[in-house]
């Protein structure tokens, strides 16, 4: 990342239990492993439980919790119940996910019944947890695709999680290895930017307020790229509309007005919106979001988001 945005570990984060979360099938069995990872392993195992055993007796502080999912109803279980010991335990989860990437980006797949979780079915229990934890909640996509998450976040939604791990390529299961080293760096220091460094540069990290500047600074400069106040007025109008749920009647020119109130004031607008987003934490500084955006947006998994989440609107 850019000099002068902040990194994971400028931002402190509290996290109590590590869940790993197998949705492998039968047939990611490995065998080909480093040496290193897999002395006195016998038996043929898949990432999820190579990751489990290095990690077992080296969490530190950190609560280990593995989870096999064979079917929806488990995988919905299992984040329901999560989310249930957020609130009466005070849990801050980072859940680790096993498992393949949609070939269309459209989500997670359980390999034991070649199920879909699609992203839209994900995103509600994870701001749930997100909102609980005040933005200290984990997500790392071990699964190819996993950036593809990104595309179904909006920000009236509020932020699903406080950070999230995942790529847009390919994964190999040589990359268990790395993950291994992240988590006993993180387990040891709670020092996530340097635990990121063991981590391919396949990988990337975002935290919630890059993804704020991110979205936001999409929408909020989109004004230059227009040729008058009107047409901005008009793009914003169709956004705001877009955010709308298929059962809000909302007339047009109530959204109209709404749009043209904003626009009126963007810094007002943008500190309501991100503050929503962040659920109640402060965003970056109004005065400071051109400077960011202009730094964020020529990494080349920024673009990606972008121009995925604009193709997705059309």
């Amino acid at each position: 990342m850019d000099k002068g945005v902040k990194k994971l570990g400028e931002i402190k984060f509290k996290f109590s239990h590590l869940y790993i979360i197998d949705m492998l099938g039968g047939e990611d069995k490995i065998i080909e492993l480093p040496q290193e990872a897999v002395e006195d392993c016998k038996d043929r195992i898949n990432t999820a439980e190579l990751l489990l055993k290095n990690l077992t007796g080296n969490n530190g502080s950190f609560t280990l919790k593995y989870c096999k999912i064979h079917n929806k109803p488990m995988l919905e279980n299992l984040l329901e119940k999560i989310n249930e010991n957020v609130k009466k335990e005070g849990e801050f989860p980072i859940l680790h996910f096993e498992c393949h990437g949609h070939k269309s980006n459209l989500g997670l797949m359980i390999s034991s019944t070649n199920k879909l979780v699609k992203w839209d079915e994900l995103i509600p229990y994870f701001i749930d947890i997100n909102k609980y934890t005040k933005n200290n909640f984990g997500v790392v996509l071990a699964s190819c695709n996993g950036l593809g998450i990104l595309e179904s976040v909006e920000i009236p939604m509020g932020s699903p999680f406080g950070f999230l791990i995942a790529t847009d390529k390919e994964v190999a299961d040589i990359y268990i290895k790395q993950f291994m080293d992240f988590y006993n760096i993180l387990f040891y220091t709670n020092d996530i930017s340097r635990a990121m460094e063991s981590i391919a540069s396949e990988f990337k990290s975002f935290i919630s307020q890059q993804l704020c500047i991110i979205f936001m600074s999409h929408l909020l400069y989109s004004l230059k790229e227009r040729k008058s106040r009107n047409d901005f007025k008009e793009y914003l109008t169709s956004e705001l509309k877009d955010n709308l749920s298929s059962s809000n009647l909302t007339p047009i020119k109530t959204i109209r007005n709404d749009a043209k109130n904003k626009i009126k004031n963007m810094k007002y607008y943008y500190e309501l919106s991100a503050k929503r987003f962040l659920h109640g934490a402060e965003p970056y500084p109004y005065e400071e979001v051109d400077e960011l955006f202009q730094q964020l947006k020529n990494d080349r998994e920024v673009q990606i988001i972008l121009k995925s989440r604009k193709e997705k609107k059309k």
